[in-house]
């Protein structure tokens, strides 16, 4: 295991900057996502970490190691690539063993080396086999293997998930959990999936145009967006964002939308009053966070409805994802499964008011 810290870690290509003063610090054993759009970043702070891409400025530690200029052989790493990379004319126990024949590893000390990491992965059995006599996901776990018997102490994943299909990618997240618990290597994994990063991780790095945004535990990344961009990016469905502007009404604080108003708790009116801006501020709520009255939980406030119509619905089994309409205003809630809303019928809502997120509409950053 090894930390791997970057402090104002910057990439430039020529003019153009890749990546730019990234501060973050991974711990020892921790999984880490690096989650974005693509061409955020994410893959080229990997592959700095990797040693494949130079750093133009900044330092990178590895472990207690200033890395900057480490070789990539010298940096106890290992990585999974998007495609694999898999020889095709080698066995998979050819494959998996092939960078501790370039390491001159003993035979008897291979062998067993590739006995545990095939049991790890699943493939035991499979070892005489091609790649192109397995499925994508017993390739995907043969090139997992191959990473995992140099016994790195940073594990790279380069969205290894990609290219199979939805149900094995699932399958795949729990297996990557499984292994990340008994190896206890640092990895870091790089995906567009927010879904993956939330499931998988012990803290996100949320990326977009070679800056980071945010780093943190998934859910309080989730819970407390500091942008934009963040509150955005992270969650499914996606969070609702609305034009409105603050307005006190009898020494009470509103969020007010050309179509509804929404009382402010008294701890979030005291940090929207804090505020420097002006009256316009961007609303964010989730889906989550809207239901419909009728199965709604017991909620401390009364300024907090809507009245709206349902536009379309999209049932998931769990729950149906209703895209409605209040006046001008469209935005999504989650429905119950059990709901008796229909398309072009009035829906009454209630908003959860302590889960509402405000936005500066000039810096994008959260009030809160």
């Amino acid at each position: 295991m090894a930390r791997v810290k970057f402090e104002n870690v910057t990439k430039r290509f020529g003019d153009v900057t890749a990546v730019g003063n990234v501060n973050l610090d991974i711990a020892d054993g921790e999984f880490v996502c690096f989650v974005g759009p693509s061409g955020c970043g994410k893959t080229t702070c990997l592959r700095m970490v990797a040693g494949l891409e130079e750093i133009s400025d900044g330092q990178l530690f590895i472990g207690e190691k200033f890395a900057n200029y480490i070789p990539s052989k010298d940096r106890g790493i290992a990585m999974v690539f998007q495609s694999y990379a898999l020889f095709p004319h080698m066995t998979v126990e050819a494959n998996v063993s092939f960078g501790l024949k370039i390491k001159k590893v003993p035979a008897a000390e291979r062998r067993e080396k590739i006995d545990w990491a095939l049991e790890l992965v699943d493939l035991e059995g499979l070892g005489d086999r091609r790649p192109r006599e397995l499925s994508g996901g017993q390739r995907q776990r043969v090139a997992l293997a191959r990473a995992l018997v140099l016994s790195p102490e940073v594990l790279l994943l380069d969205e290894p998930l990609s290219n199979l299909d939805a149900k094995l990618r699932l399958k795949m997240r729990t297996e990557l959990k499984r292994i990340h618990k008994t190896i206890k290597a640092t990895v870091i994994y790089v995906t567009h999936d927010q879904v993956e990063a939330m499931t998988l991780s012990d803290r996100i790095a949320v990326m977009d145009a070679g800056k980071l945004m945010q780093a943190g535990h998934p859910l309080e990344v989730y819970a407390h967006p500091n942008s934009l961009f963040v509150a955005g990016f992270i969650g499914s469905p996606p969070i609702n964002f609305l034009d409105a502007r603050l307005e006190e009404r009898d020494g009470k604080l509103f969020v007010v939308t050309p179509d509804f108003s929404l009382g402010l708790p008294e701890d979030k009116a005291a940090t929207a009053r804090a505020w420097s801006g002006g009256p316009k501020v961007i609303l964010g709520i989730r889906p989550q966070d809207i239901y419909e009255t009728a199965h709604a939980p017991a909620l401390p406030w009364t300024d907090n409805a809507v009245r709206a119509t349902v536009d379309v619905m999209e049932p998931l089994g769990d729950a149906v994802v209703a895209t409605v309409i209040a006046g001008q205003q469209v935005f999504q809630v989650t429905l119950p499964p059990e709901t008796e809303a229909k398309p072009d019928q009035p829906v009454d809502l209630v908003m959860d008011l302590d889960h509402l997120h405000l936005f500066d509409p000039q810096t994008e950053e959260a009030l809160f």
